[in-house]
């Protein structure tokens, strides 16, 4: 079973569904879309530096060395996010 969650626009229940579009050169927008109202929300910006640290990531054994990429991973996308939305 799929999660459900409560939209913010319309307030109905839809399954979480997953989409991602390119806005502009290597940067991808990862979203979720309301089945009821089409209302889409952000989950995160990427770039091709980002996805290749979250890959790493991914292969990462070491706690300490995941947390660290973790936490760069999140203050790149949060810059990225920011950066998209000021242009």
């Amino acid at each position: 079973m799929r999660n459900k969650v409560t939209c913010p626009a319309c307030r109905g229940f839809t399954a979480v569904n997953y989409h991602t579009e390119r806005v502009r050169g290597d940067t991808k927008h990862t979203y979720a879309q309301c089945e009821n109202c089409d209302h889409k929300v952000t989950v995160h910006y990427t770039n091709s530096h980002i996805r290749k640290l979250l890959k790493r990531q991914q292969s990462t054994v070491n706690m300490v060395q995941k947390r660290k990429l973790a936490d760069k991973i999140q203050q790149l996308i949060s810059e990225l996010s920011e950066e998209i939305k000021s242009s």
